[in-house]
């Protein structure tokens, strides 16, 4: 059965936070609620990013975010990134995944973003998934700077 995607809403908070485990083995400790609705209403009011939900039988699945940033070079033609993609561990191998990220792939495509860029750990096994869909890992070098 294919995954119903939809834009997050505030009710969706708590669904979407229990599905970081998937995603992170080990995070920081969580801030508390009041913190963290707060993160989460800002994020899903941001007229620059969406978070994408998966849901099969009404139940949260999946989620990842884009993110739309204006852009001077490329003829103005804003870029997009990908952030957070997670699938819970019981739904995985299903497809779900991929249609998260062909969903935001035609939402950068109907922005006009000229181009579509994410990270992905160096550990993770993922790399091939992205692959499929059309992402070069031998294009740009990616440089992170932890801020702790």
């Amino acid at each position: 059965m294919p995954a119903l995607l939809r834009n997050a809403q505030e009710s969706d908070m708590d669904s979407v936070y229990s599905l970081y485990p998937h995603l992170l083995s080990e995070d920081d400790p969580s801030p508390g609620r009041e913190k963290l609705l707060e993160s989460w209403n800002q994020l899903i009011s941001n007229p620059a990013m969406t978070c994408f939900i998966a849901e099969v039988d009404k139940k949260i699945v999946g989620t990842c975010c884009l993110i739309i940033v204006p852009n001077l070079t490329r003829g103005a033609r804003p870029y997009a990134l990908i952030e957070t993609v997670v699938v819970h561990t019981e739904f995985q191998g299903r497809g779900i995944g991929r249609e998260m990220i062909e969903h935001a792939i035609e939402k950068a495509r109907s922005a006009r973003c000229y181009k579509i860029m994410l990270l992905s750990g160096v550990e993770n096994k993922n790399h091939g998934f992205y692959e499929r869909l059309g992402f070069d890992r031998n294009i740009k070098v990616g440089f992170e700077l932890r801020m702790r």
